[in-house]
């Protein structure tokens, strides 16, 4: 009887620990769904590191460079740009909550300016240089407010998904590395 009762008891637990499993995976299911049906829907991917050695090969930053990424996650692109450059004015926007939080932890002993603001609604007409990983159908949207806001010679960084109908002052090829992002695309305003 006694082995019984220690059998039941076992299920009972191993049942609830199915159920939070389940209720954990649902959470995250529906956060993937909401960032699918969501209209930015920009996952929260690193740059790899041989994009962020390419970009520091690439793009030369002095005392009067504000850089801007447009949505930073994790801010890893910007720390080595940082650690490079310390000179420059870094501005980084990111409107999720955690990789919003992770950057701000990451940034404690940096005098770098994180936002959590959706870059769309930002002033970011000082920019000197811009990066940007973002979604194909975001980039015909973000040509349009650099296009409009942003001053002659502005430099811009795009990673993996290049502007629609633009043809680019630089393409850095990237494919010696494969992975997610494969190409490096430079365009001056």
């Amino acid at each position: 009887m006694v082995q019984f009762e220690i059998l039941t008891l076992f299920l009972y637990i191993l049942l609830w620990i199915i159920l939070l499993a389940l209720l954990v995976g649902l959470f995250f299911w529906i956060k993937y769904i909401y960032a699918i049906v969501n209209w930015y829907a920009v996952p929260n991917v690193t740059s790899p590191q041989y994009v962020v050695d390419s970009l520091l090969e690439n793009c030369i930053l002095t005392k009067d460079s504000v850089f801007i990424d447009l949505w930073c996650g994790e801010w890893d692109v910007l720390f080595y740009m940082n650690k490079i450059y310390p000179e420059a004015t870094y501005i980084w926007y990111e409107s999720n909550t955690i990789p919003y939080q992770i950057a701000r932890k990451k940034n404690a002993e940096n005098e770098v300016n994180i936002m959590k603001n959706d870059f769309f609604s930002q002033d970011i007409s000082t920019s000197t240089h811009i990066y940007c990983y973002l979604m194909p159908h975001l980039m015909k949207n973000v040509w349009e407010l650099i296009s409009w806001q942003c001053k002659p010679w502005t430099q811009i960084f795009v990673n993996a998904f290049p502007f629609p109908e633009l043809t680019p002052e630089k393409i850095i090829d990237l494919w010696k590395n494969w992975s997610f992002s494969r190409t490096l695309y430079h365009y001056v305003l």
